[in-house]
């Protein structure tokens, strides 16, 4: 609890400036509570999450159609880079919005490819966990 309450009050004292980015990049798995829980502390202008500049779903599936299997916590290595995975068209996008004037949180999966931002954060998550939810 501690711990936590730390937490929270570094994030509530994090980034006061007018203009501020905030990234917070997620492995695959982080839950969406902690997204929720960063946006309701810090009270951004405007959030962009990272899932917005990947390809569409269908061209995804197509990506990774060779490397999925039925076992869905080990499936099979992908040897690519996570730039495959995101458009260039709308990663230009939102890296000029991200470098607009305000409060700006940016969110999720390589959310650093978008903004470094004023203060990074990283969410980890154990594999062990990730194996226990399904």
């Amino acid at each position: 609890m501690y711990r936590q309450n730390r937490n929270k009050k570094y994030l509530e004292n994090l980034g006061q400036e007018e203009n501020y980015c905030l990234t917070v990049d997620c492995y695959p798995g982080v839950d969406d509570e902690i997204f929720d829980l960063i946006k309701e502390i810090c009270k951004p202008d405007f959030v962009i999450k990272s899932e917005d500049v990947f390809h569409e779903k269908d061209e995804l599936n197509k990506m990774m159609n060779p490397f999925l299997t039925e076992d869905r916590v080990r499936g099979v290595m992908y040897y690519g880079k996570m730039d495959d995975f995101i458009d260039d068209i709308k990663l230009a996008q939102y890296q000029s919005l991200a470098s607009h004037k305000g409060r700006v949180l940016v969110y999720g999966v390589g959310a650093n490819y978008i903004h470094k931002g004023d203060t990074l954060i990283y969410c980890d998550l154990a594999r062990w966990e990730t194996q226990l939810r399904y």
